[in-house]
């Protein structure tokens, strides 16, 4: 198992889903500030193990998905190794207060944004690249801390 993987303003949890798919984390974690939308992510959770890993015999430790309602500007994700952020319609002071609390990631943290940069000198960019989403077409930005 390898790192650990938080989205910041995790909504439903599409993002935490599809990286504990596509990579064995140590932990997937999301974060949403939103009760609402916190709520319906564990539920969605609560289904996923109750109808999809206990159906399929599954050899990866699921139990690693987590959500949490909090503000991810006051929460600790200083360890995690990738962090994701469809950071679309959040306010330049929000990214700023992101991109502070990116500094304090460890060399080598992957961090992927949507429309937006990190923006930190620590960062470097590895990749950008346009994708359609439900929404529309967006950039995303894939930055590696040096």
């Amino acid at each position: 198992m390898n790192g650990i993987f938080v989205d910041l303003g995790s909504g439903t949890g599409k993002a935490v889903f599809v990286a504990s798919m596509l990579h064995e984390f140590e932990q997937v974690k999301g974060i949403e500030v939103l009760e609402a939308l916190c709520n319906q992510s564990k539920e969605i959770l609560h289904k996923y193990k109750n109808r999809v890993v206990k159906k399929v015999n599954v050899d990866r430790q699921d139990n690693a998905i987590e959500f949490v309602r909090d503000d991810f500007v006051m929460a600790d994700w200083s360890a995690a190794t990738s962090i994701f952020s469809l950071c679309t319609c959040f306010t330049e002071e929000l990214r700023l207060e992101m991109q502070e609390r990116a500094d304090r990631c460890q060399k080598g943290t992957w961090f992927i944004t949507v429309t937006h940069p990190l923006g930190s000198e620590h960062y470097r960019l590895v990749e950008c690249r346009k994708y359609k989403f439900s929404f529309g077409e967006a950039t995303v930005f894939t930055q590696r801390k040096a």
